[in-house]
C-alpha cells in the first residue's frame, strides 16, 4: 500500500474548501454586503426580479394605452319595483255644472243663437250673400265704421233704396237687380246678363255646372260701369249642347249675386 504524500493531503484539503466556501457565500451573502451602485442589469438574472422587490419610487406609472374594443352587450338586468301611484292634479278640472255654464254641449243650443251680431232676427227682413235688408230707413254710420265693412251693400226692403258701404261712408245707389237668359248666337249659345245698382266698375263672372256634375266652367262677363250697371251677352257653348241644363252663379266681385237654371235653347 502506498503512503500518502503531503502533496496529496493538500490537494485534497483544497477541493473541500473551494466547494464549501461558495456554498456558505450563496447562503450567507445579503443586500448588506452589497455595495450601493455596485451591481449592473447584467448581474441580475432576466425575469428574476419583480415589482415587490423594487422601491415604490422605482416604479413609473407609463402612459395610459389606446382603448381596447367595446365589449359585448351584457343581459338585460331583472325588471325594477314599480313606483307608487301617483296623483292627478284636479285643480283646474269643472264639475257638471261649472263645464255645462262654460262650454256648449254636443246637442245644446247657444244663448245668442237667435241673434246676428248681436242684433236680434226681427230686426232683418232677409239677408243673402251679403246682401242686407233693412226693415225701413237707411243703415248705421256704424256698420260701416271699418276697413272690413267696406263693399257691404244694404238695402230697404221696398225696392227702391239701396247703400254701398265705402271708405267714405256709405253710398245711396239704386237697388241690385240682375237678369240672366240663355240665348241663341250666331252658330254658338250664349248667356245675356244685365245687372244695376251694383258697385261701380266691379268685375262681374260666371260659372256653371250640369245637374249631375261632370261638366262645368267658367269666365268673365264684363264689369259694371260708373253707374253700377252691366248689359253684356258671352259665348258660353257650342251648338251641340242645345237643349241642355245648366246651373249658373253670376257673382259680381266675387260674391253670388244670382243663381238660376237654365236651358239651352236649339241654334
Amino acid at each position: 500500500m502506498r503512503h500518502l504524500s503531503y502533496a496529496n493531503v493538500m490537494a485534497t484539503i483544497a477541493v473541500f474548501v473551494a466547494l464549501g466556501g461558495s456554498s456558505y457565500a450563496a447562503l450567507k451573502v445579503t443586500g448588506r454586503d452589497v455595495r450601493d451602485g455596485s451591481l449592473t442589469g447584467r448581474d441580475i438574472k432576466d425575469r428574476s426580479v419583480g415589482a415587490r422587490d423594487l422601491a415604490r419610487d422605482v416604479i413609473r406609472r407609463g402612459p395610459a394605452g389606446p382603448a381596447g374594443p367595446q365589449g359585448p352587450k351584457g343581459d338585460a338586468g331583472p325588471q325594477g319595483e314599480r313606483g307608487a301611484t301617483g296623483t292627478v292634479d284636479t285643480s283646474r278640472f269643472y264639475d257638471r255644472a261649472t263645464s255645462d255654464a262654460r262650454f256648449l254641449r254636443v246637442d245644446g243650443k247657444a244663448a245668442d243663437a237667435a241673434l246676428l251680431d248681436g242684433t236680434p232676427k226681427s230686426a232683418f227682413v232677409g239677408i243673402s250673400d251679403g246682401y242686407v235688408v233693412l226693415p225701413g230707413g237707411a243703415p248705421s254710420a256704424t256698420a260701416c265704421a271699418e276697413a272690413s265693412h267696406h263693399g257691404r251693400l244694404a238695402t230697404d226692403g221696398s225696392g227702391g233704396e239701396a247703400w254701398l258701404c265705402t271708405a267714405e261712408g256709405w253710398r245711396t245707389l239704386g237697388l241690385p237687380h240682375m237678369t240672366l237668359e240663355a240665348v241663341p248666337t250666331v252658330g254658338e249659345l250664349g248667356i245675356h246678363v244685365t245687372a244695376s245698382g251694383f258697385p261701380p266698375n266691379t268685375p262681374v263672372t260666371h260659372a256653371w255646372s250640369s245637374p249631375g256634375g261632370g261638366l262645368s266652367g267658367s269666365g268673365p262677363v264684363g264689369t259694371t260701369d260708373d253707374a253700377g250697371t252691366l248689359d253684356e251677352t258671352r259665348l258660353v257653348s257650342a251648338c251641340g249642347a242645345g237643349g241642355q241644363v245648366r246651373e249658373w252663379r253670376i257673382l259680381v266681385g266675387g260674391r253670388p249675386a244670382l243663381l238660376a237654371r237654365r236651358t239651352y235653347p236649339t241654334c
